[in-house]
């Protein structure tokens, strides 16, 4: 190991590792489908109630925050873009096709998932969110052919109306560019708040160890500052870019093997949807779209063990057992 952390390197792995194998344990174990989907429920009600906690703490404690920085949900307790990252997923998770007792509270749930990611300012999770409703409403009908052309005229409408409310000066279309700026300068939303420079830097500094890269999960203390800048990345902002700085072609190989896999659930939905529950198959796909989306952006994968791992790895696993269910 040429890692200068490889204590802080071997602890995040095993963090990794043991919930690879919890996992791997629950899913297999799984005997029907009543099973496979009460593990995705403890998952929700686990992460809502982390929701919960974060928001509520950054609501009472906001100089957590850092300073001189736009108000965002979740800065300094957690993080606003991992906070509404896990909103968005457990917004779309919260449908189903069954009938439920709790209609009220269900949705009640909804609107103060919603409350954090717009309060959270996280561009990344407002495009995500969006881009998990369009893929649920696009499979959730067995008439593909009508549902694309409906989603598509209603998106390209929706589009049109607010270029045009924009180019009018309308006050709201406004409100919304603002939002979405966050106060930031064009050189900020030209350079995706600096992504674009942390890549460069990012990808120079993997050159440097390309075949094992510098250790997982350490990238914010051996990355070092980009060039002409006075702040330090946590991360790498991309998913692959950051596997291979923190363990090069050796960890990206099985990584973008694993991205190809999950595809199945896009790829092959009409079987899965047969083999396990229609709901189970429709939170796979918007999951596993959400999750490759935001990727671009942030590392789910590279990073330290977060909530977002264990429910990837369902529905990774979750694919294997498809034969299973189809007999059963």
């Amino acid at each position: 190991m040429t890692s200068p952390y490889p204590v802080t390197v071997v602890g995040y792995f095993i963090l990794l590792l043991g919930a690879c194998v919890l996992m791997i344990g629950l899913t297999y174990s799984a005997r029907n489908l009543a099973e496979l989907e009460t593990i995705e429920k403890v998952w929700f009600f686990t992460v809502v109630v982390l929701i919960i906690k974060d928001t509520v703490t950054s609501l009472i404690f906001p100089e957590m925050a850092p300073p001189g920085e736009v108000i965002r949900i979740g800065m300094g307790v957690t993080h606003a873009n991992e906070l509404s990252s896990l909103a968005t997923l457990v917004f779309w998770l919260s449908f189903s096709k069954k009938r439920t007792r709790h209609t009220i509270l269900v949705w009640l749930l909804r609107a103060f998932l919603v409350y954090v990611i717009i309060g959270a300012r996280s561009r990344v999770s407002v495009v995500a969110f969006l881009l998990g409703g369009l893929v649920y409403l696009l499979f959730a009908s067995r008439d593909y052919l009508k549902r694309w052309v409906t989603v598509s005229a209603g998106v390209g409408a929706l589009s049109t109306f607010f270029l045009l409310t924009v180019c009018l000066n309308q006050s709201w279309a406004n409100d919304i560019v603002e939002y979405a700026r966050r106060g930031q300068t064009r050189a900020g939303l030209t350079t995706f708040t600096g992504r674009t420079l942390i890549w460069q830097h990012a990808f120079g500094k993997s050159l440097e160890s390309p075949i094992i890269g510098h250790g997982y999960g350490v990238s914010r203390l051996t990355m070092g500052q980009p060039p002409n800048s006075e702040w330090q990345p946590s991360h790498c902002h991309n998913e692959l870019l950051e596997v291979f700085f923190n363990t090069g072609v050796l960890g990206l190989i099985p990584v973008l093997a694993v991205f190809t896999y999950s595809l199945g659930w896009i790829v092959g939905f009409s079987g899965l949807r047969r083999a396990c529950s229609t709901d189970l198959a429709l939170h796979a796909v918007s999951v596993v779209v959400i999750f490759l989306f935001s990727c671009l952006f942030e590392p789910r994968l590279g990073v330290r063990l977060i909530p977002i791992q264990p429910l990837f790895f369902f529905y990774l696993l979750t694919l294997d057992r498809k034969k299973y269910f189809l007999r059963s």
